[in-house]
């Protein structure tokens, strides 16, 4: 149920890389713990759980996405330390990093196909989703003023965003606005690289 915004296609080699990011980098990327700044200095375009075109399929796995000329076999032993990357390979002029989603966090990742953002455990929601934010600060620097975040309302299932949600959707009141959860659950077509029927 995201709106979804018009894409940004690269053409290259007959890989498109949409430039809207997927469900995969929101809610599956933050458990591999790779710092964000390094992802983006590695030229990282987008998270999947997939690529039909790969003769491989690994499940429970994160593929990560790189357009980059740096020496990625630098970001490679980092992610290493942490996780377990299955393979690395080439598309064209990108780079696909495969990295095992951690284990204890195993049923997270089944919810999350299914779109069952709600029942995610309490254990991976507090450790990678921020409820908070800061909105409001005083001349020296200190919060005076924080707003939930789009994550609380999703994993909360909020009157706020069955609000948004009714109005946006143009029903009256929200009785007539019934839905299991408030995010949209992942498809294939937009989750899986090089998707194909």
């Amino acid at each position: 149920m995201t709106e979804q915004t018009k894409d940004i296609a690269t053409q290259n080699n007959n890989i498109e890389v949409s430039e809207t990011k997927t469900s995969t980098t929101i809610f599956l990327l933050p458990a591999l713990g790779i710092d964000k700044n390094k992802l983006i200095h590695f030229g990282f375009k987008n998270a999947y759980y997939g690529d039909h075109k790969h003769d491989v399929h690994y499940d429970e796995s994160v593929y990560l996405l790189f357009k980059t000329e740096e020496d990625i076999e630098i970001l490679i032993k980092e992610i290493e330390d942490k996780n377990k990357v299955q393979e690395v390979y080439d598309i064209g002029e990108y780079t696909m990093v495969v990295v095992k989603f951690p284990d204890k966090y195993s049923k997270d990742f089944k919810l999350f196909k299914e779109g069952k953002f709600s029942k995610f455990s309490k254990s991976y929601i507090n450790t990678y989703f921020p409820f908070k934010k800061p909105t409001e600060w005083d001349s020296k620097g200190k919060v005076i003023k924080e707003e939930y975040t789009l994550f609380y309302h999703i994993f909360n299932k909020t009157d706020w965003l069955k609000d948004w949600w009714t109005k946006r959707l143009g029903y009256e009141d929200m009785k007539e606005f019934e839905l299991d959860e408030l995010w949209n659950k992942p498809h294939d077509k937009e989750e899986v690289f090089r998707y194909k029927n």
